[in-house]
């Protein structure tokens, strides 16, 4: 029996060797998979702002490079007014003519003149009219 027991307490204590390697290369496993997943989780962070920095390296390098035309088509000049008529130098010096302009001003405003005094003429003749209407229904003598 002491045999038994000795085999049984050796079978134990490989058991338990065993027993507490197995939960210290589960530990480790699970730290190796949190080392992995971090850094695939970095490296898709790195590869992501790397494709960053050449999208606006690009746009950086589109833009000096528009700027550069820009300088240079500005420094040609661009001139945004055009020549309809070539300017004529005038037979005579010009300058406003009084007789001509009061001329013109008369032309226009006598008629209206004449068209605002027919009113004021209605007006005056309506007592006459009204005199006269008065007289005719009167009994001549």
């Amino acid at each position: 029996m002491n045999v038994y027991k000795a085999a049984l307490g050796a079978l134990k204590a490989n058991y338990e060797a065993a027993l507490s390697q197995e939960t210290q290369l589960a530990a480790k496993l699970k730290e190796s998979k949190q080392t992995v997943l971090g850094s695939q989780d970095r490296s898709f962070q790195y590869n992501l702002l790397t494709r960053e920095v050449d999208t606006n390296r690009q746009l950086y390098d589109s833009l000096l490079q528009r700027y550069k035309e820009i300088g240079v088509a500005g420094g040609v000049g661009v001139n945004n007014i055009t020549v309809v008529d070539k300017a004529k130098v005038p037979t005579f010096p010009f300058k406003p003519n009084l007789t001509l302009g009061l001329m013109i001003a008369l032309a226009r405003h006598i008629p209206q003149a004449d068209r605002s005094t027919q009113p004021r003429q209605r007006i005056n003749d309506q007592p006459k009219v009204e005199d006269g209407l008065r007289h005719a229904h009167t009994p001549r003598p």
